[in-house]
């Protein structure tokens, strides 16, 4: 059997703890759930927060006439109007499903123990395996 990309992406673990936008906890039946961040689910979906805007766009405008560039500036701002409704409709899904049990979000040692595996060079990181440690959690063997 062929893996889904999602599961690919983001594994497979035990049932945990499930955190909806309201804040509540509901424990549920996840046993083959990937675990995956919003953020993580709309960019996989095709609605980076990174397609938002061009980067380079204010570079351009010695070049362009006045009607040119208000025509480029109106289309790159209803590209980010359609991609940032995109994300809402792709935020409602992910709830849903995580409410399903289909999706679960990660615990925060989960969160913690994926910050421990950086840069040791990076104060996050540093700070984050201080915080496994005071846990008992060896973070290098996941």
């Amino acid at each position: 059997m062929t893996k889904n990309i999602v599961q690919v992406l983001a594994g497979i673990h035990d049932p945990a703890t499930i955190y909806t936008p309201n804040g509540e906890n509901k424990m549920a039946n996840t046993s083959n759930c990937p675990i995956m961040e919003e953020e993580t689910y709309l960019s996989l979906n095709g609605a980076s927060r990174q397609n938002i805007g061009d980067s380079a766009f204010h570079k351009n405008k010695g070049s362009h006439s006045d009607k040119t560039w208000s025509k480029m500036t109106d289309a790159q701002s209803e590209k980010d109007r359609k991609l940032i409704i995109r994300r809402e409709e792709l935020r409602t899904e992910f709830w849903q499903k995580v409410e399903k049990g289909e999706l679960r979000t990660p615990t925060r040692n989960e969160k913690l123990i994926a910050t421990a595996k950086g840069n040791p060079d990076n104060e996050c990181v540093i700070a984050a395996r201080r915080l496994l440690e005071k846990k008992g959690i060896n973070w290098r063997q996941f």
